[in-house]
């Protein structure tokens, strides 16, 4: 696998950084506006990331000699994507451990309420909810943000690489 350069990884912080700050933001504002555990907020999340993926290729690109290859490519946008998402899950853990410390509780109960609605007993609903409970700490949901949001962020990386690669 090829090595990056040293302009490279200076640019994959130039993007990783600012969009870790950015997702901090987005979480603020959101929480303000009362609308952070909407469902399609992830899904304007996955758009900025792969906007972001974008730009970072589109850079690296600009300040090459060589052809960009899919290994460059994707390592560069993968990496700068874990920097976002690293910066973004330590505040996580912060924001629900001190902002909104009602969060868990909240997606609990957007969780219930889902179950409900989706036709299952009451009965059902609290064994799920039983079962669940594990999960439902403030390590776990960051872990399990944090585990998503690197599979979507290869997969996005992996098809931007493919498209703009240059060999």
């Amino acid at each position: 696998m090829e090595k990056i350069k040293s302009s490279e990884i200076s640019i994959v912080r130039s993007y990783g950084i600012p969009l870790g700050l950015f997702l901090i933001a987005l979480t603020l504002i959101t929480y303000l506006l009362d609308i952070d555990k909407e469902k399609w907020l992830g899904i304007v999340i996955f758009f900025i990331i792969e906007l972001a993926i974008i730009y970072c290729i589109q850079d690296i690109k600009k300040h090459t000699i060589d052809p960009l290859s899919f290994g460059i490519a994707f390592k560069s946008a993968f990496i700068m994507c874990l920097v976002a998402i690293l910066i973004s899950s330590v505040y996580f853990i912060i924001h629900i451990n001190y902002v909104d410390t009602n969060y868990i509780n909240a997606i609990m109960e957007i969780q219930r309420n889902d179950m409900l609605q989706n036709g299952m007993s009451e009965e059902g609903v609290v064994k799920a909810m039983k079962m669940s409970a594990g999960f439902n700490t403030p390590i776990a949901m960051t872990g399990m943000g944090l585990l998503i949001n690197l599979i979507v962020s290869s997969i996005l990386s992996a098809i931007t690489a493919v498209v703009m690669k240059q060999e």
